[in-house]
């Protein structure tokens, strides 16, 4: 039986909580082009624990009970009231906590990050005791997890106040202006759908620049697994440079490629990054100029000017994103980014895109 549902903010994940007479589950149901895989984690046995995995359960399709070894409460918990749960999604969007407001603080019954699934990791649940395949412990010495939580709180707290967004656009559209100046054209991204985005386009004498706003609203989904690692970007925004002379449907082109490029991430549940290479519909093969069905994204393309981009609940990476062909994706994969950096160095600026640009 559904006790409790919901949709995630980005549309394309459902938390569903269900219990029979015998246990209650948490369980994330993402849309199959996510690409993301069902994650259940285990709330409570609502009957005694048996001493071994419910192996018959398993075998007859049902949910399984936590064996007595595994659980706090071996003899069962009152089954969950739908009037005192609700969920709690992570800003990502691919990860979840089962709260129940009974009790004036409140209560984390279960939680599963966007990086459940991972080699078998199946969540946290407060009633257990130890690391099984049905829930492992929510202890109070679980790296990072409560500070996550408190985090989902506090964010979505903030965007009750509807000063949040246009304070935050301003921010970056002030920053893109001192740069490059005025906007010629502003475009919303979003669809109508939360969060805001936009993307503007500016005319430099060198190139029309494109760079989105709004991207940065959301952390990027698992890039907390990439740790240290220098390419990982927890916030972001796009640009890309063409050609001054780029005919007006190029442009279209390239900022509808932008446009779907920033919900890339919460759409696949991946992160963007420096050096990430990602496929180009935008600048097909045209006569004997080449096709360039790719682009490669990075921090700091030669030539292009320093964006000193403003914080909004950490730094904020702009990624510009250089179509390329694809044998110089293919080289990157082969010998990595870097190195491909440095061949289009070789022929000078490259943060601007020009179709007759000698290629490799």
């Amino acid at each position: 039986m559904v006790v409790l549902e919901d949709t995630s903010p980005n549309g394309n994940i459902q938390a569903v909580v269900e219990q029979d007479e015998r246990v209650a589950y948490f369980t994330l149901y993402p849309n199959e082009e996510t690409g993301e895989p069902v994650k259940s984690c285990w709330v409570r046995n609502l009957v005694p624990a048996p001493a071994r995995v419910d192996v018959d359960a398993l075998h007859e399709g049902r949910p399984a009970l936590m064996p007595k070894g595994a659980c706090a409460h071996p003899n069962g918990e009152a089954p969950l009231d739908p009037e005192t749960l609700r969920i709690l999604w992570l800003e990502e969007g691919d990860g979840a906590v089962l709260i129940d407001e009974t009790s004036v603080d409140e209560e984390v019954l279960a939680f599963i990050p966007g990086f459940a699934g991972l080699d078998g990791f199946p969540g946290y649940a407060r009633d257990s005791v130890s690391e099984h395949a049905l829930a492992w412990p929510l202890d109070d010495d679980v790296e990072d997890v409560w500070g996550r939580i408190d985090e989902a709180i506090e964010y979505w707290e903030s965007w009750q106040d509807t000063t949040t967004w246009p304070a935050l656009q301003d921010r970056l559209m002030d920053t893109y202006e001192a740069v490059f100046g005025a906007h010629e054209r502003y475009y919303a991204i979003d669809g109508g759908m939360w969060p805001p985005r936009a993307l503007i386009r500016v005319q430099t004498p060198d190139a029309w620049v494109l760079l989105t706003l709004g991207v940065c609203i959301r952390r990027q989904p698992k890039v907390e697994l990439a740790g240290d690692a220098a390419d990982a970007s927890p916030r972001v925004e796009l640009a890309m440079a063409l050609e001054p002379d780029v005919d007006e449907l190029t442009l279209r082109r390239a900022m509808t490629y932008l446009s779907v490029q920033s919900s890339y991430p919460w759409t696949r549940y991946h992160w963007l990054g420096d050096g990430h290479t990602s496929s180009c519909d935008a600048f097909p093969q045209i006569g004997e100029s080449p096709g360039f069905p790719a682009t490669l994204l990075t921090r700091a393309p030669l030539g292009a000017p320093r964006v000193a981009m403003p914080d909004y609940r950490g730094p904020v990476d702009l990624l510009w994103l250089v179509p390329i062909t694809e044998g110089e994706r293919a080289y990157a994969i082969a010998e990595g980014s870097p190195a491909l950096m440095r061949r289009l160095a070789l022929n000078g600026p490259y943060w601007i895109h020009r179709r007759a640009r000698a290629t490799s």
